[in-house]
């Protein structure tokens, strides 16, 4: 039983460094576009405005869902559309 549970406190271990090592190597290559003031600036833009892109989508998909209005997300509305 021990080995049991000595196993299954290994995964978060294992989930921190497959994360860690996913950001990594998306970072990694950017590392030489932030060197320069303007594709540095232009970079972090790219990002923030990536980030609120997709929150604000998935906020109004979830939005949408519960409210019975037609979502332009396929999946939020493909239970619906069963009947």
């Amino acid at each position: 039983m021990q080995d049991f549970l000595e196993n299954v406190l290994r995964y978060p271990r294992y989930l921190i460094a497959i994360v860690l090592g996913l950001a990594w190597n998306f970072i990694e290559p950017m590392i030489p576009f932030l060197r320069r003031p303007t594709t540095a600036i232009a970079l972090i833009s790219f990002l923030i405005s990536g980030v609120i892109f997709f929150s604000l989508t998935l906020k109004q998909c979830w939005a949408c869902r519960f409210r019975g209005m037609f979502c332009p997300c396929l999946w939020a509305n493909s239970a619906d559309k069963i009947d």
